[in-house]
């Protein structure tokens, strides 16, 4: 969780193939709240995609789709804005 946390802090863009990855293969929920909070901090638009689908999957934790709409909102963007 620290690790995928701290890739966004890092800043480094090669980091979002990966954290996409991660975050549609783990389960864990604390961890893809912290994935979804480095994808808003490296603000990819690459990342709208799957960042938008936790926050329309009703299924996922409150907090895990607050986390992907702050995240959204650092993005910005047209496709940001619009999910």
């Amino acid at each position: 969780m620290v690790a995928a946390g701290s890739l966004g802090n890092i800043g480094d863009d090669r980091a979002v193939p990966i954290l996409k990855d991660r975050l549609q293969n783990e389960s864990d929920a604390k961890v893809r709240i912290a994935i979804v909070g480095s994808l808003g901090l490296l603000k990819d638009p690459a990342a709208v995609p799957v960042v938008e689908a936790i926050l329309k999957n009703n299924a996922e934790p409150p907090l895990a789709r607050e986390e992907a709409a702050n995240a959204l909102g650092k993005m910005g963007g047209v496709q940001a804005r619009d999910a």
